[in-house]
């Protein structure tokens, strides 16, 4: 019985690439108000950074590490609750996880 659309899955890569934005933010949230952090993609890549210099306690940066893995795990939850007889859901947040 299948229970993703395998054409759907290149959506949900391509939802996913669209929210590395909202990874790259999700690291710079844990920064102080007075922390100069810019948010911005590589010349010429397809590649968003954050870039801070400031120092972080160890909490923080944990923290820090750990908060954009929300950007993965709520899609895999969505996924992993859904009906199996939701092939487009399934299959874009398949590929979005």
């Amino acid at each position: 019985m299948n229970v993703i659309q395998p054409i759907f899955i290149l959506a949900g890569v391509i939802l996913g690439f669209l929210l590395m934005f909202v990874h790259e933010i999700l690291h710079a949230v844990v920064y102080p108000k007075s922390a100069k952090v810019t948010i911005g993609n590589l010349k010429n890549k397809f590649l968003f950074v954050v870039l801070a210099s400031y120092p972080l306690k160890r909490g923080r940066f944990i923290l820090m590490c750990l908060l954009p893995f929300v950007s993965r795990i709520i899609p895999l939850i969505i996924f992993i609750c859904s009906s199996p007889h939701s092939l487009v859901l399934n299959g874009i947040m398949f590929g979005a996880a």
